[in-house]
């Protein structure tokens, strides 16, 4: 699963002060309500340049 934020994606400030409708926003509510996935920090180990940082996720249950 990948979800993509066009933008600067780590900018969380924006994210926590309720722009809900941002996709990280939307990944960490997704998380929060299904606990068989987490995001895999190994694709952005993998990846020279990633234009969903944190977006990729995996099914670990």
């Amino acid at each position: 699963m990948l979800a993509w934020q066009a933008g600067f994606p780590d900018r969380t400030h924006r994210l926590q002060e309720g722009a809900g409708e941002q996709p990280q926003a939307a990944v960490w509510e997704y998380l929060k309500a299904q606990p068989e996935f987490e995001i895999d920090k190994q694709i952005d180990y993998k990846l020279l340049i990633s234009v969903a940082p944190n977006g990729y996720l995996k099914r670990v249950r």
